[in-house]
């Protein structure tokens, strides 16, 4: 099912035996651009802890109810490596929570979530690696370079086409069954009204992160042609 990454950061994260805090930053990667963390406000149950789940420890988005299922509990939680406060996600920290939670390497071999294409999907056992030919894979693209960004990094972006500009980034649109990022949600202002559009991901070409400028394939008045929607939310449901 597809969302917006707003609306995540509004829900809960649920242990196997407890509620345990609420999203409260998104990370994805600037090549597959997949969902990759989720930050997550522990409250007073884990004062001055960073904790970072990945979507392979996610089970459930309850859309009613507003949470996420994981499937650790809270001691496991508790006791997973520590990632100081202000501190960027480097790729030793990833290796140290990959590590302790069992999750797949996503930076290694061609598929979305490393060796698999989805999340949850069981990490391949070293004893079948030759078997299955991931050791090979795990060789040849283990220095793949990826950059970690925030989604509050990403809204505002200034969206530009091949002849000028286009908007601006208001929302991310993503996939639970992959994590993927597979639309921008954008927003035109154009006096007195503001009006929202989607752009595909796979058209997104480079991004200078320090100046907020997003550029895309398409030229300037391709939004033109497309339909718009009066709210990001209407353009959301136009997919579902």
């Amino acid at each position: 099912m597809l969302y917006l990454t707003s609306t995540l950061k509004s829900f809960n994260i649920h242990a196997t035996d407890g509620e345990m805090g609420k999203v409260k930053n998104i990370y994805f990667d600037d090549h597959d651009w997949a969902i990759r963390y989720a930050q997550v406000d522990t409250h007073k149950w884990l004062p001055g802890r960073n904790v970072y789940l990945s979507p392979s420890s996610f089970t459930k988005m309850n859309d009613e109810e507003k949470y996420v299922e994981v499937n650790h509990t809270k001691d496991t939680v508790k006791d997973s490596p520590t990632i100081p406060a202000d501190t960027e996600i480097s790729r030793t920290n990833e290796e140290s929570l990959t590590a302790y939670y069992g999750w797949n390497s996503y930076w290694r071999a061609q598929n979305l979530w490393g060796a698999v294409d989805r999340p949850l999907v069981p990490r391949v056992p070293v004893q079948d690696e030759e078997k299955t030919g991931v050791r090979h894979e795990l060789k040849t693209n283990e220095n793949k370079k990826y950059d970690l960004l925030n989604e509050s990094e990403a809204i505002g972006m200034k969206i530009h086409g091949h002849d000028g500009k286009m908007g601006e980034v208001t929302d991310l649109v993503f996939d639970d069954d992959n994590w993927k990022i597979d639309y921008l949600a954008v927003k035109v202002v154009r006096v007195p009204v503001e009006e929202y559009y989607l752009i595909k991901s796979e058209h997104i070409t480079s991004v200078e992160w320090m100046e907020k400028d997003l550029y895309v394939d398409l030229n300037a008045n391709y939004l033109d042609e497309q339909t718009s929607y009066e709210t990001k939310e209407d353009a959301l449901a136009s997919l579902r």
